[in-house]
């Protein structure tokens, strides 16, 4: 948490303000007792060092990895731009009037098109009938209002 400060002073507390092993061990009456006792100047070298190494050496560590991540997956990415240029033009087949619309009814169509034009994002949802099924509903809840889908929204 935020309060290591707390812990570390806890750490660093020394006699008189705490109970040693021998204090420990008379007032329990066990041999085996330990007391409280801490050294300040090694909890405040120890939690210094613990506090640095996690603040500046392991949170770059996360970043670069988040980064490397990022360049790796930019790198491998499925669409290229030949895909949407295969988009535009099947739309344009199935919009001649370039409304920027097509019905409902068409977009198995669409999504068969870009399939057989080997287009990932004909093949991803053509995997199976449940995925189709789902991207077309999610179509359909953010277009509501009548029964055609825009070209941007298909994307």
């Amino acid at each position: 948490g935020e309060d290591w400060q707390t812990v570390m002073h806890d750490c660093g507390i020394e006699y008189p303000s705490c109970t040693t092993t021998s204090e420990a061990r008379e007032f329990l009456g066990d041999e085996e007792a330990v007391g409280d006792c801490g050294n300040r100047v090694w909890s405040y070298l120890f939690f210094d060092i613990f506090y640095n190494l996690g603040n500046n050496v392991l949170l770059n560590l996360f970043v670069a990895v988040l980064l490397e991540n990022f360049f790796t997956l930019q790198s491998n990415f499925v669409l290229a731009e030949t895909h949407l240029e295969s988009y535009q033009k099947i739309w344009r087949d199935l919009d001649p009037l370039g409304k920027g619309k097509i019905s409902v009814w068409k977009f198995r169509e669409l999504i068969e098109k870009l399939h057989a034009d080997n287009n990932p994002l004909g093949s991803c949802t053509l995997a199976n009938e449940i995925k189709f099924r789902c991207v077309r509903i999610e179509l359909l809840q953010d277009n509501s209002q009548d029964d055609e889908l825009e070209f941007s929204d298909v994307v």
